[in-house]
């Protein structure tokens, strides 16, 4: 499995819900983005970020390490700008300005739905996945690679 272009129209469309049959034909995508992500030195890898159009994602964090159509509602008004990374961009750092705190929905690999108030640096992965399903990516579109006109 590998990560699709930062140019990627796919990066850059909302993702689809899943639905329980996607949820079920997936559970080894979400082991193999676990390894990825874990080989990768990543915090979380989105379905969009290796072509699948599908609002799922993986994070290293216990409570939520799969995380299905998930959604968050901002608690208070407090919001924090930190330096964010993204593994769809390698290299490239941009400050984000996040609330701080979010209650976070989402179904688990087995279907349950779960919720968690988070902050901290899991808030902001939190939202940083979600935004990735959102088609918000942190970093400017690139240009498309140029193509070349064959000459006959």
């Amino acid at each position: 499995m590998n990560f699709i272009p930062a140019h990627s129209d796919l990066l850059w469309s909302p993702a689809v819900r899943m639905s329980n049959d996607d949820r079920l034909m997936h559970q080894q995508t979400f082991k193999e983005l676990h390894d990825l992500n874990i080989k990768v030195g990543g915090v979380g890898i989105a379905f969009p970020q290796v072509g699948l159009h599908m609002a799922a994602f993986i994070s290293r964090y216990e409570g939520w390490p799969v995380c299905v159509n998930p959604e968050f509602r901002i608690v208070g008004l407090d919001r924090i700008s930190r330096l964010e990374g993204c593994l769809s961009r390698p290299g490239w750092h941009t400050y984000v300005n996040r609330p701080a705190k979010v209650y976070a929905m989402w179904d688990d690999v087995d279907g349950f739905s779960k919720t968690k108030l988070l902050d901290g640096i899991e808030s902001r992965v939190f939202q940083h996945l979600c935004d990735l399903l959102k088609g918000q990516p942190i970093f400017p579109r690139p240009s498309p690679p140029k193509r070349h006109a064959s000459h006959v």
